[in-house]
Order: C-alpha cells, then structure tokens, then sequence
C-alpha cells in the first residue's frame, strides 16, 4: 500500500501541462480532494500498545509509513510552489 502511495505521490509532483483551455476547467476543481486525501494521511496514527511490544514487522511498517508521510508534506510543499518563481520574476 505504502509503495502505491508513493508511485501516486510521484505523479502529483509532474508539472500540470495544459493542452486546451478547458482542462484548467476540469482539473482544478479536483485539486481539493487530492490535498485533503493527502492532509487526512497526514494526521492519520498508528496506536502502537502501551507495553511498546511491536513486532519488527509493524516497526518496519511504521517506519514507512513515517517516511510516506513525509514524502506527502514534501509533495504538497512541491504543488505549493509551483510556479512560485515565475511569479517573483
């Protein structure tokens, strides 16, 4: 799962390249559920037991997932600024 997430990431961080005039149209709109999917992965835990006896298993699970998470706000972050340069000049 976390190996899909971060293809999908790796896709939302390709520059959105406008074809015809419509497409801003349709895909803009589509941009609020993209960053609230991703904001909702972000403040999502996983309870780890109080006695902290994890398998290396669910270590090693949570280990990706901390890295996916990361790799989320770096996302978001690249999606933020883009075009941010342009603009300054």
């Amino acid at each position: 799962m976390i190996e899909a997430l971060l293809s999908i990431l790796d896709v939302l961080k390709v520059p959105f390249v406008k074809e015809l005039a419509s497409d801003e149209l349709s895909q803009v709109p589509n941009m609020p559920m993209a960053f609230n999917a991703l904001c909702l992965l972000l403040k999502t835990e996983i309870p780890i037991p109080e006695e902290g006896d994890i398998s290396i298993e669910e270590s090693e699970f949570l280990m990706q997932f901390d890295q996916a998470k990361c790799e989320i706000a770096n996302t978001i972050s690249v999606l933020a600024s883009e075009g941010v340069d342009d603009i300054k000049e």
